[in-house]
């Protein structure tokens, strides 16, 4: 399961919570993070809107600086945002209030400014990866996920493959090691791998793989037989 965007999502638009602007021209919505420029996001959650009858914007916003975000989503107008690399996790000290499974997760993909004018943090990254792995039925009590990456989407990825009760979960984050033995360490149940080796050798080997947008060379991990997964 790559460490990339998961289709950024717009954030939940409720109309007891958003606020329209003095001439009800609609809220201004952003796409955060880097890079963005080509993200269809925008095509996507405008066409969404307007099939919804709602006066809203959507646009890109280039930046790495979780400031940056902040701002742009005080701003008047502005009804926050989905947030994706490098700002999952960095742009977390500077909100107003998270949910409860962007706590637990400790990642948010997506800012709405509340009638108040607080800003509050989401996360539905993890509904999606469960979504997308019950349709393919891959997941199951007795299966092993590996989670390529160690960022925000793989955070939300370990909580998505918890709720589904896989029996076995394996992070391999090859550019910093200790960044996937961190999240193995805060999620439990799960293992990092380190050059195509699990660290942790307590389990035993898997009964079923199953991994996506990644082809690894595992021949050494457990159970892989030798072949990519």
């Amino acid at each position: 399961m790559a460490e990339h965007c998961v289709g950024a999502q717009a954030p939940l638009i409720d109309a007891a919570s958003l606020h329209y602007d003095a001439v009800g021209s609609g809220l201004a919505f952003y796409i955060f993070g880097t890079p963005v420029t080509l993200s269809p996001s925008p095509c996507i959650h405008t066409a969404g809107f307007r099939a919804n009858g709602f006066p809203h914007r959507y646009t890109h916003c280039e930046t790495d600086d979780p400031a940056h975000v902040i701002q742009r989503c005080r701003e008047p107008g502005s009804g926050g945002g989905s947030v994706t690399i490098p700002l999952k996790e960095s742009v977390i000290p500077e909100l107003d209030a998270l949910s409860d499974v962007a706590r637990k997760i400790g990642a948010v993909n997506t800012i709405t400014k509340l009638r108040d004018g607080s800003l509050f943090g989401d996360n539905t990254d993890w509904l999606g990866i469960k979504a997308g792995l019950e349709s393919r039925r891959l997941a199951t009590a007795g299966s092993v996920g590996l989670i390529c990456g160690a960022g925000g989407t793989a955070r939300a990825a370990c909580h998505a493959l918890q709720q589904m009760c896989v029996g076995r979960v394996l992070i391999l984050n090859p550019r910093t090691p200790s960044r996937a033995d961190a999240v193995a360490a805060e999620f439990g149940n799960c293992d990092a791998v380190v050059d195509g080796v699990v660290s942790c050798a307590a389990h035993g080997p898997p009964l079923a793989w199953f991994a996506s947008d990644s082809t690894l060379p595992c021949d050494r991990l457990p159970g892989s037989g030798g072949k990519p997964i």
